[in-house]
């Protein structure tokens, strides 16, 4: 693993594959359950090609320590969480991340019941409309390089959440037929805003934790932050099946998502 400054540059080009992975999915899988099958396929192509890139792999790091004594694994999470919690730029990221994540999840479980709804989108129009907004993954991969050497990473994650974030408010005010168009703006800005903050932010949490402390440190980021998606999407699901008439409209579920988009962009200044 490397560290210092190389790190942002060394986490691009792998999250820009993970960005063209997710332009070609979408359109696939709302086109026909063949394409699904296809997709499903190249899906899992891609961990057998990753397995045998990585089996070449010549590069060695540092032998890692070895502990003087076997340690219990609670002791270790304990300790994971306890750095974490102690480390005032890491507590802070970790709360925006998760917020945002809750509300990724809420946003996701109900924005395909929104374009069938109430945009009256077909599937190969969502599909589309996916992989357009996707390719702003792509865009924020090739540019978190030249972010980083102009504004930092702590402006650079100020700029991948706040300042960029907002934009998603514009799928939430589409309308049908070529107001579907906002649902890809919306997505494509949003994807940016997603990549070079995630660039920025795991990039950070590598280079400040302790190499002996890494794994655990990772672990409990992880557990909190990946952890309120389901309890974001049990909460979609909830809006979408049970207040469809609170969150049914177009106008009031723009309210609905606002209120979550408006709360990210908060916990992200409090991080930067």
């Amino acid at each position: 693993m490397r560290r210092g400054p190389s790190l942002i540059t060394t986490s691009a080009p792998a999250s820009r594959s993970a960005a063209a992975h997710r332009v070609a999915l979408p359109r696939k899988n709302g086109s026909s359950v063949p394409a699904t099958r296809l997709a499903a396929a190249a899906d899992a192509s891609s961990f057998a090609a990753s397995a045998a890139t990585l089996a070449v792999l010549r590069t060695s790091g540092p032998e890692p320590a070895t502990p003087a004594a076997k340690r219990r694994m609670s002791t270790e999470i304990v300790e994971g969480l306890r750095y974490v919690a102690g480390h005032e730029i890491l507590r802070r990221i970790v709360a925006c991340t998760a917020t945002s994540n809750l509300f990724n999840g809420v946003w996701t479980s109900v924005l395909v019941l929104f374009l069938v709804h109430d945009l009256h989108a077909s599937a190969a129009q969502i599909g589309l409309a996916f992989s357009l907004g996707s390719l702003g993954g792509l865009v924020g991969g090739f540019i978190a390089s030249w972010l980083h050497r102009r504004f930092g990473s702590a402006r650079m994650l100020w700029i991948g959440r706040a300042g960029l974030g907002w934009m998603l408010l514009a799928i939430p005010l589409a309308r049908p037929g070529w107001g579907l168009v906002l649902v890809s703006v919306g997505q494509f800005v949003g994807s940016i805003s997603a990549m070079t903050y995630n660039i920025a932010q795991v990039s950070y949490r590598q280079s400040v934790t302790p190499p002996h402390l890494l794994g655990r440190m990772n672990a409990s980021v992880r557990w909190v932050i990946w952890g309120t998606l389901p309890v974001g999407a049990l909460l979609g699901g909830w809006l979408g099946t049970r207040h469809r008439r609170a969150c049914g409209g177009i106008h009031r579920r723009a309210w609905c998502l606002a209120r979550g988009a408006v709360d990210r962009v908060v916990a992200a200044r409090e991080a930067a």
